[in-house]
């Protein structure tokens, strides 16, 4: 703001003259034009003076960011829910008002803290600037599917809305989208340290920004089906499972920002979350009496397309199910992630077992599920009664909650009054519903 708020005077610099205009001209012309823009590993990054970085996907106590994280330093005006699209959105600001991005885009060092597909292609948009805004729609909605798990595939409303956040106007792109986020999810896995092991992350971010302008061409894309196909067909079968099943798979509590699943089986999280879009917290209930409740990124990160759902510390409601469900599978417990995981998850864990991060953060069918003793019709009343007390008196924010905010809302509601009242009532009335 600060920026902006002085180009007038700038633009009377011919009259008066003042140090370092010439320069702050040039800069602010230059931001979109080729330049050269060099990834450096983060090791590197931190060592680096901040003046010289622009940081992208994460934070950072200094440097400029472009990122869709809490406490950013970002250009002014962005609104889109992944950093990548950030990115798209600084170089449409410097398009019409090369000043007030160039603070950002004249930075000659990109770097980032981890590697996923939001990370990699906002460097590479960042670095590529002139060739980015040809792919906006296929990188906006990669970025999406790579960070928040969900595709716009189908005719839904719901699908229809996450088109029209990222400037999508065909299947093709979205398919393409898709595509892309299912390549580098195959060569990362199997030529790479495990997804969410950032270890080797400087070189998996090499070997995608020496290829995704290739990848990022229809015929490049196609010329990559071996390293795509496989995934990519397990992802649209889990989708069409669910989406053949109509309300009886997909359900929703739209007030507390709950989609409810019933897959056959585990299924690829872009299988799953891509029937969730514009929910902030998914019940997953898989045949057997096995549960998974978890609390989306889309809570982690600032989202501008919708109103985002408070996040809720869901340990009061894993000490509270291992009150109640006496007939769980032997030697397992509910335990639940902490508020502050990008993706908190509650479920059910084999006691002194815990999952590892690539369990964690991986597809439910990387992991095993254990028997509750509860029916689907009651364990269902306890996730609703749960989220519905907790966010009693709140409305979704766009932009969604900062960390502050979330943690006075969870250190002051009464869960005992939760589960001494409401809870044992929910389940009654639960119970005799499904009698």
């Amino acid at each position: 703001m600060l920026f902006k708020a002085i180009m007038p005077r700038w633009q009377t610099a011919a009259k008066q003259p003042r140090a370092g205009s010439n320069r702050r001209r040039a800069a602010a012309a230059s931001v979109t034009e080729a330049q050269t823009v060099e990834y450096i590993p983060w090791e590197a990054a931190k060592q680096a003076p901040a003046s010289e970085l622009l940081i992208v996907d994460c934070t950072h106590p200094c440097a400029l960011t472009i990122t869709h994280h809490k406490a950013a330093r970002n250009p002014p005006g962005g609104a889109s829910d992944c950093s990548t699209g950030l990115v798209l959105d600084a170089l449409a600001l410097a398009a019409r008002d090369p000043g007030a991005a160039a603070p950002w885009l004249a930075r000659r060092r990109v770097s980032v803290n981890h590697f996923d597909a939001d990370a990699v292609l906002s460097m590479w948009a960042v670095i590529h600037r002139q060739a980015a805004p040809a792919h906006a729609a296929v990188l906006r909605h990669a970025a999406r599917i790579g960070d928040l798990r969900e595709a716009g595939l189908g005719g839904s409303p719901q699908a229809a809305a996450a088109w029209s956040w990222d400037g999508v106007d065909s299947e093709e792109q979205v398919h393409h989208a898709l595509k892309l986020c299912c390549w580098m999810n195959t060569i990362e896995r199997t030529r790479f340290s495990p997804p969410y092991v950032d270890k080797d992350s400087d070189a998996k971010h090499r070997y995608f920004l020496e290829r995704l302008a290739a990848a990022l061409e229809p015929q490049g894309m196609e010329a990559l089906r071996p390293e795509w196909e496989e995934e990519y067909a397990a992802v649209l079968e889990g989708w069409a499972l669910l989406d053949r099943g109509g309300p009886a798979s997909v359900s929703a509590h739209p007030g507390l920002g709950l989609s409810v699943l019933r897959p056959p089986r585990p299924l690829h999280y872009y299988s799953l979350f891509s029937h969730t879009v514009g929910a902030d917290t998914v019940l997953t209930i898989l045949p057997g009496q096995r549960y998974e409740v978890e609390s989306r990124y889309t809570q982690f990160v600032r989202v501008w397309s919708r109103p985002v759902q408070a996040r809720l510390d869901m340990a009061p409601l894993a000490a509270a199910l291992n009150r109640l469900d006496s007939g769980r599978e032997a030697g397992t417990e509910w335990a639940a992630s902490s508020m502050v995981d990008t993706g908190p998850i509650l479920r059910l864990d084999r006691g002194g077992e815990k999952l590892s991060k690539a369990q964690r953060y991986g597809h439910p069918t990387d992991r095993p599920h254990f028997r509750s003793g509860l029916a689907p019709p009651v364990f269902e009343a306890a996730v609703t009664s749960f989220l519905r007390h907790g966010l009693a008196g709140t409305q979704p924010k766009l932009g969604g909650w900062s960390w502050e905010e979330l943690q006075e809302l969870n250190a002051g509601i009464n869960w005992a009054a939760w589960e001494a009242e409401a809870l044992p009532a929910a389940l009654e009335l639960a119970a005799a519903g499904a009698a």
